[in-house]
């Protein structure tokens, strides 16, 4: 990973999952093809 700092890192984490549970079926079956 990018040496980033720990604040931007752990937003990442974070942020990263919540966006893919809030893209809708039709984004996420694009991106799973």
């Amino acid at each position: 990973m990018l040496r980033l700092p720990a604040n931007f890192r752990s937003r990442t984490l974070v942020l990263a999952p919540q966006q893919q549970w809030r893209l809708p079926p039709a984004a996420s079956d694009a991106e799973t093809t």
